[in-house]
């Protein structure tokens, strides 16, 4: 008796939306079936011809010793006029648009291992970058007093220079980097470091105005600075961004009250990094050092220029949006007033989402191509844009999660390698793949026959 009285009160409106759904349905299969079908081995023929046309080009793992870019080795790419693309070489900058292209590895969270760092070395070289950065963190074999902040899975001194020693041979240009003022999260998390903080709550700032806390750092630079000068030091990164507090613990209270009122805080952190500057300087005989552009943005002017400080460091302008929003033409002329020289730094990876696990090519390629405007809309405020170092972060810090592991960011860095070597020319990407050495095999193009690609 309830059914049928059920029934008659919602009949109409269940007919109603039975209607709707089965038109729904009705629509998108009709919708569907409009496109056309394919059978398989129309499918794979279609695929296969696919490949021949893109040319894809994989070595034999077992050559991928042969020298960097051999003469015959690699057919050069044509553009759409077919011309040849001008052959790049490492001692080959005349006429490029970034006189330095240096591809970022950060070693803080997923580091790769020794081999694994080689083939990585061979594909930035083979890519047409001009060196690397190589952020080393708790990485390194660490020594003294340093030694309990190494990672349990740390390089050791023979990996190192087997490292060092391949990214030579590649001619490769090597640019360590050592955080020495914000980002030390991987010392002061320790509590046997945790005296040098700027803030007891916070493992991320160094205590500036305590000179045991500079001597822990100045020992991490001088230690760096030993292993890599065996093999040439043109460049050295001090890091020093994202120092969100300093000039509060009681070191640095001391030091800002007996240089002076005037002094401040601003004073205090810029009178470390040029110390910082001058002790690599002093080590490397005369290295040029980076650091990170974002602190020296906010700072005062004119105490930059009674440091003298643009003789000494040239900043690296980072930014990893897709518009290069941090950096209004305003800040661009506010660096050039003290800074002649200043670098460009895009990214490959890292650099979208902290916990990101997939990365978006696209984003990046917009972020690299953005970059190649802004250099041209704004390097005549300076007497020379030195070059670009597109980063690849592992973590946001050192505390944080990983986010976009090397494997899925390493077609991104070859990508956007191109697009620096290609600047304002804007031409299509040649329709030849660069080689990065891809063993796997495509039987899922191929279900019947598994093979590599020739």
């Amino acid at each position: 008796m309830i059914f049928w009285r059920y029934l008659r009160r919602r009949g109409l409106d269940l007919v109603c939306k039975t209607f709707l759904g089965c038109s729904v349905i009705f629509i998108t299969l009709q919708f569907a079936s409009t496109f056309p079908r394919i059978a398989e081995k129309d499918r794979q023929a279609a695929m296969r011809t696919l490949l021949n046309d893109k040319k894809v080009l994989i070595d034999d793992r077992q050559q991928h010793q042969q020298p960097r870019m051999h003469e015959g080795s690699v057919q050069r790419p044509k553009d759409g006029n077919g011309r040849k693309y001008q052959e790049w070489s490492p001692g080959k900058r005349d006429n490029m648009f970034y006189e330095n292209i240096i591809v970022h590895f950060d070693l803080k969270g997923a580091p790769p291992r020794v081999p694994y760092f080689l083939e990585l070395l061979d594909t930035v070289a083979r890519s047409g970058a001009t060196g690397v950065l190589i952020e080393w963190e708790d990485m390194f074999p660490w020594m003294g007093n340093l030694s309990i902040a190494k990672n349990t899975d740390a390089y050791s001194h023979d990996d190192v220079l087997t490292i060092l020693s391949r990214a030579r041979n590649l001619k490769l240009d090597v640019i360590p980097l050592v955080q020495t003022f914000g980002h030390l999260e991987w010392i002061l998390k320790l509590e046997e470091f945790r005296r040098y903080r700027e803030n007891d709550a916070y493992p991320q700032v160094l205590c500036l105005g305590d000179e045991e806390a500079v001597a822990i750092v100045k020992d991490a630079l001088k230690q760096v600075i030993d292993v890599h000068k065996l093999f040439g030091l043109k460049f050295f990164h001090i890091g020093a961004d994202e120092a969100f507090e300093f000039g509060v613990c009681q070191k640095s209270m001391e030091w800002i009250a007996k240089h002076g009122v005037a002094a401040g805080k601003q004073h205090l952190a810029l009178s470390h990094m040029k110390d910082i500057a001058l002790y690599v300087k002093q080590l490397t005989g005369g290295a040029t050092v980076l650091s990170w552009h974002d602190m020296l943005k906010s700072f005062d002017t004119r105490i930059i220029a009674e440091l003298n400080l643009g003789n000494i460091i040239e900043p690296v302008i980072w930014d990893y949006s897709e518009n290069i929003v941090t950096m209004p033409d305003m800040s661009f002329s506010s660096l050039a007033d003290n800074f002649p020289i200043v670098w460009a730094s895009s990214a490959f990876k890292g650099a979208n989402f902290p916990s990101a696990k997939y990365i978006d090519i696209r984003h990046y390629e917009t972020n690299n191509r953005a970059w190649i405007d802004t250099k041209i809309a704004q390097e005549r405020k300076f007497d020379k844009f030195h070059g670009i170092i597109i980063a690849g972060w592992q973590r946001y810090d050192h505390m944080a999660e990983i986010c976009e592991i090397l494997p899925i960011g390493t077609p991104s860095m070859v990508l956007n390698v191109q697009i620096a070597l290609m600047g304002a020319k804007k031409v299509g990407f040649p329709r030849e793949l660069i080689k990065i050495k891809c063993s796997s095999e495509v039987s899922s193009f191929f279900p019947q026959k598994s093979a590599r690609l020739e």
